[in-house]
């Protein structure tokens, strides 16, 4: 189903293409990252034409962040390096490995078999009731996918402006040492800084980070209440007990066999080559680029309608979700196969 997320995928993959009809920038492109790019980019051929269309893609797209319930993330517009990681990898990506191809796959396999349904259902009454919660699903899909675009991303970002805006003057008065620190603020707090400029926050803001940092490392349990296990706390160096075989909820139909990359930030993104699984806690849509990259998604959490489950659904690749423990379990390298039809993740080699 056209949404938001997929339409940001095949935008991004259009800009791609127009890299590829500027060798200049492609080469440029592939030798440096980042602010290096961008700060020569009007240095070589065609450069200023593309900084021109580079800046109309940030204008549409770059109001979102790693994960919009998180305002402290930088905007792509503020830090563009996934994109530019992303426009790298999609430059020596073949075009049947475009978002817009395997969309275009995705929805000749989901037309066929809704054809097979109707043969097997024609006649009855179930038919009609199948064709109505098919529509139902579908407009769930542009729904969710279109209101996170909208709503979440955009209106949570441009919540960092003005917070910013606080944390600059903070800074100025000695309250803080970067402005971003006002995101780990209370909002009563910030208030209360109006009543005493000489209050000092470095050492709350220390704490807090360190807080937040030692949280990222606890999966929650799978709910709460009654008897609900206890959540699991890890470290980077605990040993782990190594299972072969992981089960998780199947959301997108299909296997694939690869490398593992185990991602939990954006920043890693660039950790990704063609071919890789994506192993994460979940993804937001931000994140959806990547599905044009990976052959296969594992997370930790989510259902058949959580974001993740979507957008593989779109893509067309496998996807097993809720696995609970895939990033403490599964470490980055590992082979491992992905069956999205049956929800079964096997670790093959460690």
């Amino acid at each position: 189903m056209p949404n938001m997320s997929v339409e940001s995928g095949k935008a991004l993959w259009e800009l791609s293409r127009r890299v590829l009809e500027k060798p200049s920038v492609a080469c440029l492109l592939r030798t440096e990252t980042g602010s290096g790019f961008l700060n020569q980019l009007e240095s070589v051929r065609d450069g200023r034409e593309f900084h021109s269309e580079f800046d109309e893609f940030l204008t549409k797209w770059g109001q979102r962040n790693e994960s919009y319930y998180e305002i402290e993330y930088e905007t792509w517009i503020e830090d563009p390096e996934f994109v530019l990681v992303t426009l790298r990898r999609f430059i020596e990506t073949p075009e049947c490995q475009s978002p817009a191809a395997l969309h275009d796959r995705a929805k000749r396999v989901r037309v066929a078999r809704t054809e097979i349904v109707r043969n097997i259902l024609n006649g009855s009454g179930d038919l009609k009731k199948f064709l109505s919660m098919q529509s139902r699903a579908q407009q769930h899909t542009i729904l969710m996918e279109d209101h996170n675009y909208f709503i979440d991303q955009r209106a949570y970002t441009s919540l960092r402006i003005p917070h910013q805006a606080i944390g600059t003057l903070m800074v100025e008065a000695g309250a803080l040492d970067h402005k971003n620190d006002v995101f780990f603020l209370h909002a009563d707090e910030i208030k209360a800084h109006t009543d005493s400029p000489s209050q000092t926050y470095q050492s709350l803001i220390k704490k807090r980070r360190s807080e937040r940092m030692s949280w990222m490392h606890v999966l929650p349990p799978p709910y709460i209440g009654g008897d609900a296990p206890l959540a699991n706390v890890t470290t980077p160096n605990e040993t782990r007990t190594i299972r072969r075989t992981l089960t998780g909820s199947p959301a997108s139909a299909g296997s694939a066999h690869g490398t593992a990359r185990v991602i939990l930030s954006l920043d890693d993104a660039h950790r990704l080559d063609a071919g890789d699984v994506l192993v994460t806690y979940a993804s937001a849509p931000p994140w959806t680029p990547l599905f044009s990259i990976a052959s296969a998604v594992v997370t930790d959490v989510g259902g058949p309608l959580a974001h993740c489950a979507i957008v593989a659904r779109e893509y067309g690749i496998p996807a097993v979700v809720g696995v609970n423990s895939a990033t403490t379990e599964i470490q980055d390298g590992d082979m491992i196969s992905v069956d999205g039809t049956s929800g079964v993740v096997t670790i093959q080699r460690n």
